[in-house]
């Protein structure tokens, strides 16, 4: 019952304070501009690696797919190539070779 009572309570607030577009009337003026999302700049990459084996793969896939603006990551052992899609504004193929790197595979952007 005390529930019941508090919610009752807090729409009769909200309605009495106009505080909640919900509550407003569909004629009155006030329009909110809306927000255009800034597009995203998103970039492909391929770099050479020395891959020998499916442990490679695992750890590359396991460590880079997590770096910061990395949207996709693919692997083959076959080609020896990561590609990966980025988000631009968040990182750039330097710092995804460096990646890379640190996990002990040589990189350099495939032509």
């Amino acid at each position: 019952m005390k529930k019941y009572i508090f919610i009752l309570l807090t729409a009769a607030a909200c309605v009495a304070g106009g505080q909640f577009t919900a509550f407003a009337s569909p004629t009155s003026n006030t329009s909110v501009p809306a927000m255009a999302k800034p597009k995203k700049d998103i970039k492909t990459v391929v770099f050479s690696a020395n891959l020998h084996c499916k442990a490679c793969v695992n750890k590359v896939m396991d460590n880079v797919a997590f770096e910061k603006g990395v949207k996709d990551l693919k692997v083959d052992l076959e080609k020896q190539t990561i590609t990966i899609k980025y988000d631009a504004a968040k990182t750039n193929p330097e710092k995804l070779a460096a990646a890379i790197e640190k996990l002990e595979y040589k990189a350099k952007v495939a032509e």
